[in-house]
């Protein structure tokens, strides 16, 4: 027979491994990473003359997607061109059709009437197509691009746009 303090330091024995289990499975993540054709979310912010000024530069295509410049950094005629973004997480990804969205676009068209720079934030949806090796970025018109290893390419599919 136990005793009622040998029971106590029982379950604080058990409760204290099952915290420590917790806080190991939480540090070493418990999810797989997103892979090609995965849907994911993507939290980023921009501003109006974005639609200008990112770009990149590379001579490869992702799932038929690609920059608007070549390896050279000549422009090269591209519908809807990968861009460069940083994520509220820090992460470098290129996003097409981003610019395209409806709410993307009415949030342009009132910020231009009311020619305002102002940064939002997009909350959105995005299709992840594989990755850009060794490309280069520029995040304003005419300058040089910056030589990057690699990004994630992302489809947006949809975003909500949270004006401040």
């Amino acid at each position: 027979m136990t005793s009622f303090v040998q029971r106590i330091g029982r379950d604080w024995l058990i409760t204290g491994g099952a915290l420590a289990l917790s806080a190991l499975l939480l540090a070493l993540g418990g999810g797989r990473a997103p892979s090609k054709g995965d849907r994911i979310p993507v939290a980023l912010t921009i501003i109006p003359a974005d639609e200008k000024n990112l770009g990149c530069s590379s001579s490869a295509e992702v799932a038929g997607l690609r920059c608007a410049f070549d390896g050279e950094g000549k422009p090269v005629a591209v519908t809807h061109p990968l861009r460069p973004f940083v994520t509220l997480g820090r992460e470098l990804v290129l996003i097409s059709n981003l610019f395209e969205l409806d709410s993307v676009e009415d949030f342009l068209a009132r910020a231009r009437k009311k020619r305002s720079n102002e940064r939002v934030t997009l909350r959105c949806q995005a299709e992840l197509l594989g990755t850009l090796r060794d490309f280069g970025v520029h995040w304003q018109a005419g300058d040089p691009f910056e030589k990057t290893k690699s990004a994630s390419v992302l489809r947006a599919s949809e975003c909500r746009v949270e004006e401040r």
